[in-house]
């Protein structure tokens, strides 16, 4: 019961002052690590982001040659009517 009670015990201002020179060195040797990953990520975004762009200069391309078929249609269809009358 008493190492239970040690092990719950706070730790003393030598053991927070160990802990947080541990973790400061821990997160310094990390950053270049993180800094590297975090290019990686916002190079990877900006691939996404111009592959959406061109899907979608390429939807609306595709829209409007759509729209141009569809008015050449319709007139075809016109001018058979009045060759007809």
């Amino acid at each position: 019961m008493s190492e239970q009670n040690q092990k719950m015990q706070e730790p003393t201002a030598e053991e927070m002052k160990a802990r947080k020179a541990e973790l400061m060195a821990f997160y310094k040797a990390e950053l270049p690590l993180l800094r590297l990953r975090k290019e990686y990520e916002e190079t990877i975004a900006a691939i996404e982001i111009a592959k959406m762009q061109t899907l979608e200069i390429m939807i609306a391309k595709s829209q409007m040659m759509n729209g141009q078929q569809e008015a050449q249609n319709k007139k075809s269809k016109e001018e058979i009517k009045e060759e007809v009358k």
